[in-house]
């Protein structure tokens, strides 16, 4: 017997409220195809909720192919009972395809997804990103984004403010906000950061009130990582703007250490800082090492991403690498470049971008060491520049001078 009959009931089979209450079910949903009654009571447990697909006869006749989720209900007072849940198989099948999708968003995307109450707390994360921040969703639910990340920071846009400043105004305003870069330490692994590209915008009701903030993030840590390199590749013309040998591996110092190494030390021979403008790597004289550069980092007051100190799968190989300067088949002298602790040894890709920038430095010391030659040997006349040349050199002061030279040979590096 029917005895409750909704509004959408009505739509679906055409039947008033008043038409169907108090009769029998088979009478009002009858099965166009005389099959059996499927939501008959039932003592078999694993029958209590099963789903039939059924074509229903309405009450003008046509038929309607309709999904039924039928749940049995036990009612001491009155006997079994059952709910009926209908809907077109159309709208069923969206509903299962939704619900899927939302299951694989939940437990197989490597999309980070988080939901934020009204308040700005976190009411839900999915499986991926509690894998990486090492707490499960009980751990988070309830607190603010600044409480598991304490040491957050967003890298981009600068004017963003805080995530609590980002999440609030797009509750405020509904405007969905993308690729917010965001950098932080996080519980699974408090000395190394990951840096994810998020994304926000509100959730609403069916009346369209705001229920909270949706965040899909991205870990973009390793290609973060890698455009740190490009960048750092990229101010490498900032080395050799004098011809000065000296300065010149000043420059290369100040290239990469904070942001490549914690250390570094530029070691030149002593026959390219003195007048023997003949002498070679081959030579006995002249073949000392003399320190021109040093430098270490400084602690930093905030964690600020640098390569080495990025969350990364790669986190073998060498914390101390030696790489010769060598120009010409001649050995101008070495570069030590180093990392200590939390910071993570240096990769195959930062030995490459090491000899890459060592590689530059020595055009640019062999380029200039004519000039420091000339400059100790200026007892010799030909050593003094004429006027013409004073004034050429005044004209060009500031840029590298560029000299042809053969591919130097590939040696052998120094890794610890």
């Amino acid at each position: 017997m029917v005895i409750g009959w909704s509004s959408a009931a009505e739509t679906l089979f055409g039947c008033l409220a008043e038409d169907v209450l108090g009769r029998p079910v088979d009478e009002v949903l009858h099965d166009a195809d005389s099959r059996p009654s499927p939501w008959l009571p039932t003592t078999d447990p694993s029958r209590h909720v099963h789903s039939e697909t059924r074509k229903i006869r309405r009450a003008d006749g046509t038929s309607v192919t309709v999904v039924l989720q039928v749940s049995s209900l036990d009612h001491r007072s009155t006997g079994a009972a059952s709910v009926v849940v209908a809907a077109t198989a159309d709208q069923a099948q969206r509903w299962m395809t939704d619900q899927s999708m939302l299951h694989g968003l939940s437990t197989q995307s490597p999309v980070a997804l988080t939901v934020y109450g009204p308040d700005l707390r976190l009411r839900w994360i999915n499986d991926v990103l509690e894998e990486q921040l090492g707490l499960t969703r009980s751990d988070c639910m309830g607190r603010y984004s600044t409480e598991i990340l304490p040491q957050g920071m967003i890298l981009a846009p600068e004017s963003a403010g805080t995530l609590e400043d980002v999440i609030a105004k797009v509750l405020e305003t509904g405007e969905p906000v993308f690729d917010v870069l965001y950098s932080s330490p996080t519980p699974a692994d408090l000395s190394h950061q990951r840096i994810w590209s998020c994304s926000y915008f509100r959730l609403s009701d069916a009346d369209g009130s705001p229920l909270g903030v949706g965040e899909s993030s991205f870990d973009i840590t390793n290609r973060y990582e890698a455009g740190v390199r490009v960048a750092l590749l990229g101010r490498a013309s900032r080395i050799g703007t004098s011809l000065d040998v000296a300065r010149t591996a000043q420059d290369l110092a100040a290239v990469v250490v904070p942001d490549f190494a914690d250390r570094v030390e530029v070691d030149l021979m002593e026959h390219v800082l003195t007048s023997d403008r003949h002498s070679s790597g081959h030579d006995k004289s002249g073949t000392s090492l003399q320190r021109v550069a040093e430098r270490s980092a400084q602690p930093m007051p905030e964690a600020v991403p640098r390569l080495g100190l990025l969350y990364s799968a790669e986190a073998g190989g060498p914390r101390r690498i030696v790489l010769p300067l060598a120009a010409r088949d001649t050995v101008l002298g070495t570069v030590t470049l180093s990392r200590t602790p939390p910071r993570y040894p240096f990769a195959a890709q930062d030995v490459t971008l090491a000899e890459e920038l060592v590689s530059r430095t020595a055009v640019c010391i062999d380029n200039a060491k004519p000039l420091c030659t000339r400059a100790h040997d200026g007892s010799h006349p030909a050593a003094q520049p004429s006027a013409t040349g004073r004034a050429a050199a005044h004209r060009r002061r500031g840029r590298p001078q560029i000299r042809a030279h053969r591919r130097p040979t590939r040696r052998r590096r120094g890794l610890v």
